[in-house]
């Protein structure tokens, strides 16, 4: 349907539809003709774009909501037919799937080839998954692990424990215990 075509389509139905309704008082016969021809141009341009059926269909779902929810026994005002107005259509076409990563083998295959890994998986819940799932070997989870406490201890000093215990738990204690050669 043209937009004109949707227009002239809801102008009617729209006149119909306020004949249930009393006009608003103090408006000139001009007016009123100017608010339904407003209200007609917001279906035109907010309705979703479908065939004639369709069109009519969400002016009738429209009219029932209005219906439902209007308080009064005068015309409802153009925002109340924008918000009644069904917002989407339904896809003819399958929806198109947006790409994404998998995080857990993309980080796997940087700690395999021993580059910088996020400290969140060295100690986080990640890394139990990494381990138990065979994305790496428990050897190269713990030469990460004596990484992270090096550099830890090598910029915090005493306070490198407590920063990664809070963060991680106690699974760092180990590691911490030994010298960073758990």
């Amino acid at each position: 349907m043209k937009f004109e075509e949707r227009k002239s389509k809801a102008r009617a139905e729209v006149v119909l539809f306020l004949d249930s309704f009393a006009p608003p008082r103090g408006l000139s016969d001009d007016a009123m003709k100017s608010q339904v021809s407003n209200i007609s141009d917001a279906f035109a341009r907010r309705l979703p774009v479908t065939d004639v059926e369709q069109f009519g269909a969400n002016l009738q779902k429209t009219f029932t909501a209005i219906r439902d929810h209007h308080k009064g026994y005068a015309w409802p005002v153009q925002s109340e037919f924008v918000d009644a107005m069904p917002k989407g259509h339904v896809a003819s076409a399958s929806k198109v799937e947006a790409y994404q990563t998998d995080e857990k083998q993309m980080i796997a295959r940087r700690m395999n080839a021993s580059a910088p890994a996020p400290e969140s998986w060295v100690w986080g819940p990640g890394s139990w998954s990494l381990v138990s799932g065979g994305f790496v070997s428990r050897e190269v989870m713990d030469g990460y692990r004596r990484s992270s406490i090096r550099t830890h201890r090598a910029i915090f000093s005493d306070d490198s424990y407590g920063m990664l215990q809070s963060r991680y738990g106690d699974i760092v204690g180990p590691y911490f215990a030994s010298g960073g050669a758990a």
